[in-house]
């Protein structure tokens, strides 16, 4: 039904042309969060679990934008029952012949004592190994898991956590920990670092070295919620005009409550480098692009200031300080390309 009278449609029609391209964006995006909360709210009234709403808001959105095997293999991964198992038939999709190797034999019983805590299906790592349909699957953990057990010296003993996973009230921090640090290992490599070791006790995580000189590096993964440590403003830039966006100022905070905490230690070492990882959705470098300031990220804008060189791995974006930083080494280290 259209009951817009024609002259109001043309006038709504050449409002919408007087603006640029990133304001329409912009408004694209304010109109499309408003409809999914409207949406979300009358969902939640018929569903009463986080994997029957998310099933149902993707079907209201997207249902008819995929063909149904896609379909199937996405509500699949959405509505995905949890993980109650410790067999090794949990993972039967990964061959009897790759459960051989050695990356498997190491991660084994890291598994299996996360399947026995309570609530494995919480485990991010056990949800990648045990998805077939996704991208990022066993496949990426283990080039992760094999790179370091064959460039990190002492790299087997980053895997030597069965027993502080059973005794931990939060296995699944361990787990986290434990997947920063093989993903900082992807990194020193890809950016030229030579003989990483696995340092443990009073060190930080890694040693590494770089043009004759040792470098001692810490890593942190940041936990949180995507997007609810987020403020939202409905004002617009530049012209006052309504709009919706995402301010950076609650993440920002998170970012440097993480550096603040880990900066006396770090600072203590020579040649200190932080690396923090993260899932969070808003540090994808797309989310908070609108809120540059003097054209730098507000992530990038943060880390440059800090007195430690910082490099931030975040969603699908990774952050890095200035070329100056450790004394200019990070302006001969090799660029980042393709994904982590």
């Amino acid at each position: 039904m259209d009951d817009t009278r024609p002259e109001i449609a043309k006038k709504v029609r050449e409002e919408f042309q007087s603006k640029s391209p990133q304001e329409r964006l912009k408004m694209g995006f304010s109109m499309h969060t408003t409809s999914k909360y409207l949406v979300g709210c009358a969902i939640a009234k018929e569903t009463y679990t986080c994997r029957d709403f998310r099933k149902q808001l993707f079907l209201k959105f997207y249902g008819n934008d995929f063909d149904e095997e896609t379909k199937r293999k996405i509500l699949n991964f959405l509505s995905a029952p949890p993980l109650k198992s410790a067999s090794l038939g949990d993972f039967e999709h990964i061959s009897k012949s790759e459960k051989q190797k050695e990356w498997w034999i190491q991660l084994h019983p890291i598994l299996q004592a996360r399947l026995l805590k309570d609530k494995p299906d919480a485990s991010k790592l056990l949800r990648a190994l045990a998805c077939k349909d996704r991208l990022n699957t066993w496949e990426n953990i283990k080039s992760f898991i094999e790179l370091t057990l064959q460039e990190v010296k002492h790299g087997e003993d980053l895997l030597k956590l069965a027993d502080v996973i059973q005794c931990s009230r939060d296995p699944d921090r361990v787990m986290d920990a434990l997947c920063a640090r093989l993903r900082c290992v992807s990194y020193l490599f890809r950016k030229g670092f030579k003989n990483i070791v696995f340092t443990s006790g009073a060190s930080l995580d890694f040693q590494a070295e770089f043009e004759g000189e040792i470098f001692h590096i810490a890593t942190t993964y940041i936990q949180g919620d995507d997007f609810q440590s987020q403020d939202y403003m409905f004002t617009h830039p530049e012209k006052n005009l309504p709009g919706y966006r995402i301010c950076p100022d609650k993440v920002i905070h998170l970012l440097k409550a993480v550096y603040s905490e880990k900066l006396s230690h770090i600072e203590s070492f020579p040649n200190p480098l932080h690396v923090m990882v993260t899932d969070l959705e808003e540090t994808h470098s797309e989310w908070l692009a609108h809120a540059a300031i003097d054209g730098i990220h507000p992530i990038s804008w943060c880390l440059f200031d800090w007195k430690i060189p910082v490099v931030i791995m975040g969603r699908g974006t990774v952050y890095e300080p200035l070329s100056t930083a450790l004394n200019g080494i990070f302006g001969k280290l090799n660029p980042l390309e393709g994904n982590l």
